[in-house]
C-alpha cells in the first residue's frame, strides 16, 4: 500500500514540477530556490562536478593516511614512497580523464548558448 501511494504522490508532483517549474518561460518568476530546483531538473547544473572533486580530495587524503599506516606496519620505506607518490598522481590522471568529460559537456552547452 506504501508502494502504490508513493508512486501516486511521486506522478502527481512530476505533474506539478512540468507544469510550475520546468518550463523555460518560467524561469525568470521563479525565486532562487526554486531557480535552483529550475535548472537542476533542466541539467544547467552538474551535479556531479562537485561529487566527484569531494571524492577526489577523499581518496587522496585516505592514500596519503594509508601510505603513512602502512609504513608504521611494517612495511618497507620504498613501498611508503610507492603508495605516497603514486597512488596521488594515478587518482589525479584517473580523476582528470573523468573531468574531461564534464568539462567537454560543460564548454559544448557553452557553445551551443552562444549559437543561439
Amino acid at each position: 500500500m506504501d508502494f502504490i501511494i508513493s508512486v501516486v504522490l511521486a506522478i502527481a508532483a512530476t505533474v506539478v514540477a512540468y507544469i510550475l517549474i520546468i518550463p523555460n518561460y518560467r524561469r525568470e518568476k521563479l525565486n532562487g530556490f526554486f531557480r535552483w530546483i529550475h535548472d537542476l531538473f533542466n541539467f544547467k547544473v552538474l551535479l556531479l562536478e562537485h561529487i566527484l572533486k569531494s571524492l577526489y580530495i577523499l581518496a587522496t587524503f585516505f592514500v596519503i593516511i594509508y601510505s603513512f599506516c602502512h609504513l608504521f606496519t611494517g612495511a618497507g620505506f620504498i613501498d611508503f614512497l610507492v603508495i605516497l607518490i603514486g597512488g596521488p598522481v594515478a587518482l589525479r590522471i584517473v580523476f582528470e580523464f573523468i573531468m574531461l568529460m564534464i568539462v567537454l559537456v560543460r564548454n559544448t552547452n557553452d557553445i551551443n548558448k552562444k549559437l543561439k
